[in-house]
């Protein structure tokens, strides 16, 4: 009796820890939006369409952010990445909704398949600032590497990287000649571990990425470098690689006055 009992109620709370879990799992590869006031859900219905909220409101600053780790925020221990905290610096009186394709681990392959997908034409369309960080998970397969063919592999691997990002800058100005398109450059989180070697090749990978990126109308290169040389221990998460709050901070507020003229 007491078998035919609890069978039933077990069954019926393992169905529904299994809702709780699908439904986390769904709400965690959704496409989270964001402004100063509020947060917006942009989701895939069953079609795979994509809803998106943005504004043509002329006070209302429509932000993308593409790429890797670092554009979706890793490390950030406030819980926030580079469109909220940047909507945090501008005028209270304007409104800025961020839309964030960032996946972790992208390189810039991935991320030219991204851009070039139908689903995401309305986005890329309507918005007014894109941010763009990738690059790092190409450079760290050579700065990760020991093969003793550093040389020709990294000349490769740069090359494949700036065809893949002047792909990526051709997309998006394909279906939106207007935006301001905004890349950050790469810093280095290994410190004085890394190698001298390996160093020149983040030095020259940097210099390269610029060099690009400033060739391009309204499209700006945001060294971090520096701002990490100095402060590696403060600007570093836990995990001893991504930025920690500060570390965002210190990026995004680059990145705003840069933008708005500042720097």
């Amino acid at each position: 009796m007491y078998r035919k009992i609890v069978f039933p109620i077990v069954l019926i709370l393992s169905i529904i820890s299994m809702v709780v879990f699908t439904s986390g799992f769904i709400d965690s590869i959704s496409i989270t939006t964001s402004n100063t006031n509020n947060d917006l859900i942009a989701k895939e219905d069953v079609n795979g369409n994509k809803e998106t909220f943005l504004s043509n409101d002329e006070n209302v600053l429509n932000l993308l952010i593409l790429g890797d780790s670092i554009g979706s925020g890793a490390g950030d221990e406030a819980g926030k990445d580079i469109g909220r905290r940047y909507g945090e610096l501008v005028d209270e009186k304007n409104e800025v909704n961020t839309i964030n394709l960032s996946i972790s681990g992208s390189k810039s392959k991935e991320l030219l398949e991204r851009v070039n997908e139908e689903g995401y034409d309305e986005i890329i369309e309507n918005s007014d600032l894109v941010i763009i960080s990738i690059g790092g998970n190409d450079l760290k397969e050579i700065l990760d590497s020991r093969t003793l063919d550093l040389f020709v592999d990294y000349d490769n691997i740069l090359l494949k990287f700036l065809n893949n990002l002047e792909s990526i800058i051709g997309a998006l100005r394909e279906k939106n000649n207007d935006s301001q398109i905004v890349y950050v450059g790469l810093y280095n989180p290994y410190g004085e571990k890394l190698s001298q070697e390996k160093l020149d090749l983040l030095m020259d990978w940097n210099y390269e990425t610029q060099r690009q990126i400033e060739s391009y109308n309204e499209t700006v290169y945001i060294p971090t470098y520096d701002l990490f040389k100095y402060n590696l221990q403060a600007y570093l998460s836990i995990d001893e690689f991504h930025p920690s709050a500060m570390g965002y901070d210190a990026i995004t507020k680059r990145l705003y006055n840069v933008i708005n003229g500042v720097e």
